[in-house]
């Protein structure tokens, strides 16, 4: 499968994001900010109608990374649903 040039961002993208962040691994978070840091793109303003943004997005990955080195995957999951909700606007 070929990726456009803008998915081929995207993932570059993620992949920094995963370096920024010193996760040891690309997770779905990493692709979600990947997207959104395009900023023009049809997914980021289909997001963007649901109340998903970089700025929030953001602060899921990292709260997410803090938690998932500290308490596991089951709390992180349950953490997820009450953050989704918290940051739509």
């Amino acid at each position: 499968m070929e990726l456009s040039d803008r998915g081929k961002k995207a993932f570059n993208e993620a992949f920094e994001s995963v370096r920024q962040s010193g996760d040891a691994r690309l997770g779905t978070m990493h692709l979600l900010v990947g997207i959104l840091r395009d900023g023009r793109s049809p997914a980021v303003r289909a997001l963007d109608e649901v109340g998903i943004d970089l700025r929030g997005a953001m602060i899921h990955m990292s709260v997410l990374s803090q938690l998932e080195r500290q308490d596991g995957e089951e709390r992180v999951k349950g953490l997820l649903e009450t953050l989704l909700s918290r940051f739509r606007r």
